[in-house]
């Protein structure tokens, strides 16, 4: 059966479970297994393609037909939770849960490179090492980091980055890079991303307040477009992206390390044509 740790959907966990189930039997269905929850085969059709949410009353019963037990259960509650949340504060709550749950077992069942985002500092630290390489010690890069970390937070930085391969320690002790850039591919999942998004529009404000002009470049532009130009403006940024991923592929000498965010969103709605 599927590593329900493996998963952050609910739904497409159940999905991997009827699959596997089938594969085992042939005569296993949507229908004997809407059977054993007790619910119509309609009903459980709609959960498994987000339609329906599954109510807490339900919920002891996919657990008991999941043979799940104790802190899987657990986790299966929590991944449910997730899904029909919808405070963003309380979704980052049941998300750190998740993270907790998955950090216990994170020999078996983490992705290491996933990691990289749960702190914006890591990938920070994972150029200042592509900057400075060799690296001898953490402690070197503790004052170049803007705001401050402490030297406990850059040696947890560094495991992680260690076990994704994004950095490599030598011989001699000394860290030098990995993997080259960061991209997030299509196995990432979407909340860890948002996370460390929305973490560096923090960083952003906070430099647009603290930092002095000539350290930064903050812009805006409001415009009217249609929906479909979006697809339009999203190249142009990929392009952008791209140019800047060359420029710093080509830098002979790089000396700090910057973020550099793109944000295209909604200010209005659409005004219905009249009839």
């Amino acid at each position: 059966m599927p590593n329900i740790y493996r998963y952050i959907d609910f739904r497409k966990y159940l999905n991997d479970f009827i699959a596997e189930k089938k594969k085992n039997n042939p005569k296993f269905s949507i229908r004997l297994m809407a059977q054993k929850l007790d619910i119509s085969p309609g009903t459980l059709v709609r959960i498994l393609s987000g339609k329906r949410n599954c109510s807490a009353a339900m919920l002891p019963q996919f657990i008991d037909v999941l043979k799940l037990r104790e802190r899987a259960a657990d986790y299966f509650s929590l991944l449910v939770s997730f899904d029909q949340e919808k405070n963003t504060h309380e979704k980052n709550s049941i998300y750190d849960s998740i993270l907790a749950f998955r950090n216990e077992r994170i020999k078996k069942v983490e992705e290491a490179q996933y990691a990289i985002f749960d702190k914006w500092y890591y990938s920070v630290i994972r150029e200042l090492i592509e900057i400075h390489a060799p690296v001898a010690q953490c402690s070197e890069l503790v004052p170049l980091i803007r705001p401050k970390i402490t030297l406990r937070q850059v040696e947890k930085a560094v495991q992680v980055l260690l076990a994704g391969g994004f950095i490599k320690q030598q011989s001699d002790g000394c860290f030098v890079p990995g993997e080259r850039f960061l991209t997030t591919g299509d196995r990432w999942e979407h909340f860890a991303v948002q996370r460390f998004q929305k973490a560096m529009l923090d960083r952003a404000v906070a430099a647009l307040l603290e930092h002095p002009k000539k350290e930064r470049d903050i812009s805006t532009v409001t415009v009217g477009l249609k929906e479909s130009d979006l697809l339009h403006v999203s190249e142009i940024l990929r392009k952008a992206r791209q140019e800047i991923l060359d420029l710093a592929e080509h830098t002979t000498l790089p000396e700090v390390v910057y973020q550099i965010n793109f944000q295209a969103f909604k200010l209005s709605e659409k005004k219905e044509k009249e009839l």
